[in-house]
């Protein structure tokens, strides 16, 4: 996996964190996982997760809030 693949997805984490920050939502585990192997080839997988029911409900009703969400 190249350098420049793990400082996107370390840049992706940023911008997402900020995000949720922005909504009131911090999920305890939010980063790049270097160990796990990636969705995509070139790409690590980011680590989502480990938060509490509220937590995922916040999450859910912040999305539901913002219909311009992309998939990349």
């Amino acid at each position: 996996m190249q350098q420049h693949a793990i400082t996107a997805s370390d840049r992706a984490v940023g911008e997402l964190r900020t995000a949720l920050v922005g909504v009131g939502i911090q999920l305890p585990f939010l980063g790049v996982d270097l160990l796990l192997p990636p969705p995509a080839p070139q790409y690590p997988a980011i680590t989502l997760g480990r938060c509490t029911a509220e937590t995922a409900r916040a999450l859910a009703n912040a999305l539901r809030k913002e219909p311009t969400c992309r998939n990349h």
